[in-house]
């Protein structure tokens, strides 16, 4: 049985029969990966905990009639900080769930691998030490997963009229449109969501500033929050649900008002 090697972030996975699973890899070079990992699930299985969600794996391949199965693995990364975790772990089944559910079965953009990587990398690292870094790094990854996939919300311009968006009035965002709007084109019977200035200000530096660039980024609680708010409903809107560990993540922010 022919057998190759890929690069991937292990981003999903579902139990099979008694000792088996079924794994979606998200690789580099072949998109969307789905694969059986025989046996993983057994106390001694070699596959074991290199196939945990999360990390970025080695994984060798063989061709099947409808799945691939997994053959060997060896982990590059664990992210071991995400683990330990509970806000960083929720953010990251969010944003792993919005690439299997934005990113078509087959589609190939090594920039989509090289932006989850990057992610999941920061987000691991000394970089994201508070929450509201963590909260603008996921937001940062939601605007440039968008722009990738042709969704990129348009945020200096009014999708109807064309006016260039300053930094002065108010503004609506359109999920329809994927825009502004401005308030002489806004109707009150068309869904769409008032924008203040510091959330569209927090929008506009994650779609244009490197993910790097964001420990340097003023942001109040309240301005991410309706900047994660806009994007959200935006992503909803396009894949026509919520995604199911955005209540999670509601979840465990309320766990740590709380707290």
């Amino acid at each position: 049985m022919p057998t190759y090697r890929t690069k991937g972030i292990v981003i999903k996975y579902s139990d099979l029969r008694e000792t088996d699973r079924i794994i979606t890899v998200f690789t580099a070079n072949l998109g969307k990966v789905q694969a059986v990992a025989k046996g993983v699930r057994k106390t001694l299985s070699k596959l074991g905990g290199h196939l945990d969600l999360f990390n970025i794996v080695q994984l060798e391949l063989a061709n099947g009639r409808n799945l691939e199965t997994v053959t060997g693995v060896q982990t590059v990364t664990n992210f071991s900080r995400i683990r330990t975790s509970l806000s960083k772990t929720s953010q990251v089944y969010y944003l792993t769930e919005l690439i299997d559910q934005l990113v078509p079965a087959e589609y190939k953009d090594t920039r989509l691998f090289d932006l989850l990587a990057s992610t999941l990398k920061i987000l691991d690292s000394d970089v994201c030490d508070d929450e509201i870094t963590e909260s603008l790094l996921a937001q940062a990854f939601k605007v440039k997963l968008l722009q990738l996939l042709g969704f990129a919300p348009q945020l200096n311009q009014c999708g109807q009229c064309s006016q260039p968006i300053t930094t002065t009035g108010s503004y609506f965002f359109s999920n329809q449109l994927g825009s502004l709007k401005c308030r002489s084109c806004w109707d009150s019977k068309n869904q769409g969501t008032e924008i203040a200035l510091p959330a569209l200000k927090i929008l506009r530096v994650l779609a244009r500033e490197n993910l790097l660039y964001l420990s340097k980024v003023n942001a109040s609680q309240q301005g991410l929050a309706e900047a994660e708010r806009i994007l959200d409903n935006y992503i909803k809107y396009i894949i026509e649900k919520e995604p199911r560990s955005l209540r999670f993540v509601a979840k465990v922010k309320g766990l740590a008002k709380r707290s």
